[in-house]
């Protein structure tokens, strides 16, 4: 990971922000409005050179019209509303990445736990939001799973 943010701070001319995490950030003892890092009125390219935006995953009741769990936690995505690329357009419009977890689940056994749930529904969406938005997609798993199926 150091390596590639590295090759980003130079590819931007910073070579100095490819040493670790962003200068002047503080730590969890801190109020992050007093750091050096977020000081200054808005976001600069210092600021989002550092950041990338993780949506939550919201698949319970997915298989549903309303979504109601993702309406609940602020998104507006409905069976008949695209919430995820109104988010995946901003992100790329200033270059954040968007992250997101869950690429290890599978329906068909999610739905054995929650039979309303689609992660493979979900993530289908959310991966074509991005490509539409020609916005660079971090997966992660949710859970460490060391089996054949999550590969």
């Amino acid at each position: 990971m150091l390596a590639s943010l590295n090759a980003c701070a130079q590819e931007v001319g910073m070579r100095e922000w490819g040493n670790g995490g962003p200068l002047g950030a503080g730590n969890l003892m801190q109020n992050p409005e007093e750091t050096e890092f977020l000081k200054v009125m808005g976001l600069g390219i210092r600021q989002i050179f550092f950041l990338n935006g993780t949506l939550v995953w919201m698949h319970w009741h997915y298989g549903t019209e309303s979504h109601p769990s993702e309406l609940t936690a602020g998104y507006y995505n409905t069976s008949i509303r695209d919430g995820y690329l109104p988010i995946a357009r901003l992100f790329g419009r200033y270059g954040v990445i968007l992250c997101c977890v869950g690429f290890e689940m599978r329906d068909s056994e999610e739905k054995q736990m929650h039979p309303l749930s689609s992660s493979e529904g979900l993530l289908r969406q959310i991966l074509l939001a991005a490509w539409a938005s020609n916005l660079p997609l971090d997966g992660e798993n949710s859970v460490a799973r060391l089996n054949n199926q999550s590969l």
